[in-house]
This record gives structure tokens, sequence and C-alpha cells, in this order.
């Protein structure tokens, strides 16, 4: 999976969600390094990140976003993360960056959670990856 990091201080919190919006239209699931605000307790960017990717999620441009550090989390349903968790978490669980504070995972494809849903079946990624769009389709 992808890593960006320009967004942990390589570009202007003002054009985070036109950017994000650019890598949405090539990529299906990827990750953002924004930080966490190590030094002032808050991370601009980051906050950016996830308010340009709420927003982006009620219009369907991304199906689902959360922050890395939710794995260390118990989140209910009230959380807006619990869902997307529920979803992706079997995709990044091996990712070493699931559980840092700095990292943003995104997903703009519904094929990646069909196939996150079969994984969490405990389907291997092998045959995950046998699956086509159309058998997807029939589903």
């Amino acid at each position: 999976m992808k890593t960006y990091t320009e967004f942990h201080g390589g570009i202007e919190v003002k054009n985070i969600g036109k950017r994000l919006r650019e890598i949405c239209k090539r990529e299906k699931m990827f990750k953002i390094m924004t930080g966490y605000g190590s030094s002032s307790g808050v991370s601009l960017s980051k906050n950016s990140a996830i308010k340009s990717l709420s927003k982006m999620k009620k219009e369907g441009i991304i199906k689902g976003f959360f922050p890395g550090e939710v794995k260390n989390i118990l989140l209910d349903e009230k959380s807006i993360y619990y869902e997307d968790k529920l979803i992706f978490s079997n995709l990044v669980k091996n990712d070493n960056d699931y559980g840092n504070d700095g990292i943003i995972f995104v997903s703009s494809s519904m094929i990646v959670s069909i196939l996150s849903i079969f994984a969490s079946h405990g389907y291997s990624p092998s045959f995950c990856s046998f699956i086509s769009v159309p058998s997807i389709r029939r589903l």
C-alpha cells in the first residue's frame, strides 16, 4: 500500500483536500502520513485531512478511512470510525503503521471493501486476488 508523506509538512494545510481528491482518482487504497502533533499537541494537517476525508466519504468519493491509532481504541457504534475499522482493519492488520497516530488509512474502492469482508471470514489474500469484478457483481 502506497504511503503519501507530503501531508507531513510538505503541503499547505489549505491544499490538503484538493491533493486527497487527486490521489483518490488513482489509488484504491492508500495511507497518508500527517504526523500527530508531537510538538504542539495538535496536528493541523491531520485535522484538515480528517475533515476533508469526512466530506469526501459523504460525497461518495471514498468508501472509508480511519487513523492508525484506532487499532488501540475500543470503538462503539457511535464512533465515526467504527464501521470503517470493522470493514478495513483486516486489510491493514499486518501493516507496520497500523497503530501509528500519524497515519490515516483511506479506501476509495468498493472492491477493496468486498475483499476485506472476504478476508474477515478467513479467506486468504491469495484467494481474494482471484476474485474478479464480474464475479463480485454476481454476489
